[in-house]
């Protein structure tokens, strides 16, 4: 799998601690764009993918809950859990320092720096109903939240309190995941078809 092998790479590079001088470059050039309007719009964005996931997350699960849409609310919420689980367990291995790159646009969190907890989270989440979208003709929907995933990731740069390859591993992570979760709900969502097309028939035959 493809991401993933990017992932492990990435964690690699990160452990070696051989990706310092990319990520400055990077983190640098991006500052350049700064400005107050950015700013606030990066700040905006990027709560969207912190404490504030938590809002379509509850509403889509009640949505789900009140359609009786079990496979769905399970599958979300086991994406997500996992998520985080990821999220906790290699900002423990890897322990990496927030970037220093220049003074950060918001208050350095306290934690481990590697993976992004927002990116890999908005990427899960955004992700798996994007995925949805798709699957269900509305593209254009699905389109605009790989988008605002990918926005939450570049906020956390552009703000400087991740580095470049922190983020970019949190995709590569949360993506690998993400064809884990469909692969594994597309198979139960076939089979639980064929069983309601198989319990019709039989109410039919009757």
């Amino acid at each position: 799998m493809v991401p993933l092998a990017i992932f492990l790479l990435l964690l690699a590079f990160v452990i070696g601690q051989t990706t310092q001088a990319w990520d400055i470059a990077v983190m640098q050039s991006i500052h350049t764009w700064s400005t107050p309007f950015f700013t606030r719009l990066m700040l905006l964005i990027t709560d969207t993918g912190g404490v504030g996931r938590a809002v379509p997350l509850v509403l889509v699960a009640v949505w789900l809950l009140w359609r009786g849409r079990w496979l769905e609310i399970w599958t979300l919420l086991g994406a997500v859990s996992v998520g985080q689980l990821f999220t906790w367990f290699f900002k423990w291995l890897v322990d990496r320092p927030r970037p220093l790159a220049f003074e950060a646009l918001q208050a350095l969190p306290i934690d481990a720096s590697f993976p992004s907890g927002h990116a890999l989270g908005s990427t899960i989440l955004f992700g798996l109903f994007g995925i949805w979208l798709w699957q269900n003709g509305r593209r254009g929907w699905s389109l605009v939240l790989f988008v605002w995933a990918a926005l939450v990731g570049f906020s956390r740069v552009y703000l400087g309190v991740h580095h470049p390859t922190d983020v970019l591993a949190s995709f590569a992570l949360g993506t690998a995941w993400l064809t884990v979760v469909t692969l594994f709900y597309d198979i139960f969502k076939r089979r639980q078809n064929d069983i309601s097309a198989n319990n019709h028939q039989s109410g039919s035959g009757e």
